[in-house]
């Protein structure tokens, strides 16, 4: 479980809005993949 936000990729939108891409390509809010 989890798994996927481990290996996700994280970055920054310009509004510094944190996001994280899973490796299934399904982007969440960073603060719920953690």
């Amino acid at each position: 479980a989890g798994r996927t936000a481990v290996v996700g990729l994280s970055y920054r939108l310009t509004d510094g809005t944190a996001r994280v891409v899973t490796a299934r390509g399904v982007e969440v809010p960073a603060d719920a993949a953690e």
